[in-house]
C-alpha cells in the first residue's frame, strides 16, 4: 500500500513539474519583442532632403503625455548627425499658435523641420491565466498497526493551495507622425507622413510601447531619407540650407 500511494504521489508531482515546465515556456514566448508595422508616403518632388536639424512636437493639452512623448521621440531621432529640439521648449504651450508663428519660431532657432508625432489610439488587452492548484501530502507509517502480515499501514493528509493565475496585460498604440518641411518662403510644407500600429509583449510597459513605436518611426523617417542618420555620407545638409537662405 505504501508503494501505492507513494507512487501516486512520483506521478502527481511529476505532471505538477511538467505544467510549471509549460508555463515558463509560455511566459518565455510571450516576453518577445514589441511588433510594429509601417506605412508611408513622402513628397517625391523634394527629394532625398536628409534633415539634420528637427523640431518635435506631440500635439497634447496635456503636459505630461506632452513632455513624455517629445522627450521619446526626440531621443529616438537623435544620433551623431542629427540635433534634436523639442516643441515644449521652442513654442512653450502656453497659448495657441498661428502657423506664421510657428514657422518663424523654427526659422530663428534654424530648425529645419518639424516632426509631428500624434497618438491616435492606446488599448490595453487583459488575458487571465487559470488559478494553479498545488497539493502537499503528509504521509506517516505507523509500525503498530501492522495486521495479518499486511506490513506498515500508511496514514496521511493532503492539503491543497490555490494560486491565483497572472493577469497579464499587452499594450497597443497608433501613431500619425507627420514631417513638414521650412521652405525658402518661411513656410511649413508637408512632405512625408506615416502611420505606424504597435502591439508590445506581455512584459513590455506602456511607455516601453510608446518608446518601440517611436523608434520605428525614426528608424522610417531614415531610411526613407528624410532625417540624417549615422550611415549616410558627410555631406552637410545644414550647409546647404544656409546657402539656399
Amino acid at each position: 500500500m505504501e508503494d501505492s500511494t507513494m507512487s501516486h504521489i512520483s506521478r502527481l508531482e511529476r505532471v505538477q513539474a511538467c505544467l510549471l515546465v509549460a508555463s515558463c515556456l509560455a511566459l518565455a514566448l510571450l516576453s518577445g519583442c514589441s511588433k510594429t508595422t509601417l506605412v508611408s508616403v513622402a513628397d517625391e518632388s523634394m527629394g532625398a532632403p536628409q534633415y539634420r536639424r528637427i523640431l518635435v512636437s506631440a500635439p497634447y493639452d496635456d503636459l505630461e503625455e506632452k513632455e513624455l512623448l517629445e522627450t521619446l521621440a526626440a531621443k529616438a531621432l537623435r544620433n551623431t548627425k542629427t540635433t534634436v529640439y523639442k516643441a515644449i521648449d521652442i513654442l512653450p504651450p502656453l497659448r495657441e499658435y498661428t502657423a506664421d508663428e510657428i514657422a518663424n519660431a523654427i526659422k530663428v532657432a534654424r530648425i529645419e523641420a518639424m516632426l509631428v508625432v500624434a497618438l491616435n489610439d492606446f488599448w490595453t488587452n487583459m488575458y487571465k491565466l487559470p488559478d494553479k492548484h498545488v497539493t502537499k501530502y503528509d504521509i506517516k507509517s505507523d509500525a503498530s498497526l501492522v495486521s495479518n502480515m499486511l506490513g506498515v499501514k500508511t496514514t496521511g493528509t493532503a492539503t491543497t493551495t490555490v494560486i491565483p493565475g497572472m493577469t497579464l496585460k499587452q499594450h497597443n498604440s497608433k501613431f500619425d507622425a507627420r514631417l513638414f518641411a521650412l521652405t525658402k518662403a518661411d513656410t511649413l510644407r508637408l512632405i512625408w507622413r506615416v502611420n505606424s500600429t504597435t502591439s508590445g509583449s506581455f512584459l513590455t510597459s506602456s511607455t516601453g510601447v510608446l518608446e518601440s513605436a517611436l523608434k520605428e518611426i525614426a528608424q522610417k523617417a531614415m531610411k526613407d531619407g528624410v532625417v540624417a542618420s549615422d550611415r549616410q555620407d558627410d555631406i552637410s545638409y545644414e550647409e546647404i540650407w544656409r546657402e539656399d537662405r
